[in-house]
């Protein structure tokens, strides 16, 4: 893919002709989608090639389940859970989410959907793309009922999970743990009011 007229590949070996997709790249950076089809292994051998120059060949290992949560820095610098409200605002200390509301959680990683998209498509609405292992959710350390769990609609490789905050959740900046599989993500932190 192009950015910045660079031409850019990313070659995954065990999967002759499997490209990544791209979704990001800086001078420091480079955000790829890795296709769904390498699902199963434990790792794959990938290279990035820009024009005539290419990187060494590196081994990435591969998980069923590696989950993590989106983040955005707030105003303040501290980092805080990529989560919307009922009426899709972003929560936040001005906005913070209430005991018993609905909210949706971003994530990465959270493993294998019902009804995959294409790789490197976005997940549709209809029907839903929903992961087949339910992941455990906490607000302030206490339990949250997971609503849906699955691929966000209209976006590619980002999963959601929608929970209804604790009744008995504390007040405040709390964290946000997700585990699933047997691995957790490290916790994120969002404002309840």
């Amino acid at each position: 893919q192009r950015r910045a007229g660079l031409q850019l590949q990313l070659e995954f070996a065990q999967r002759q002709g499997l490209p990544g997709r791209l979704h990001f790249v800086s001078e420091n950076q480079i955000n790829v989608f890795i296709p769904y089809e390498v699902s199963g292994l434990t790792s794959v051998q990938m290279k990035v090639a820009i024009g005539d120059l290419q990187t060494r060949v590196i081994t990435l290992p591969i998980a069923t389940y590696s989950p993590a949560a989106f983040e955005y820095r707030e105003g303040s610098g501290q980092l805080s859970a990529a989560a919307l409200d009922a009426n899709f605002a972003v929560l936040s200390q001005q906005n913070p989410a209430r005991r018993t509301q609905a909210i949706q959680l971003y994530y990465n990683g959270l493993g294998p959907v019902s009804n995959r998209p294409v790789s490197g498509e976005p997940a549709s609405g209809s029907p839903l793309s929903a992961t087949t292992a339910t992941p455990t959710v906490t607000i302030g350390g206490r339990n949250a009922q997971v609503l849906f769990s699955g691929l966000a609609p209209g976006l590619v490789g980002v999963y959601q999970v929608n929970v209804l905050v604790p009744a008995d959740s504390a007040t405040g900046r709390q964290p946000v743990g997700l585990s699933l599989g047997g691995v957790a993500a490290r916790d994120t932190f969002t404002y309840i009011q």
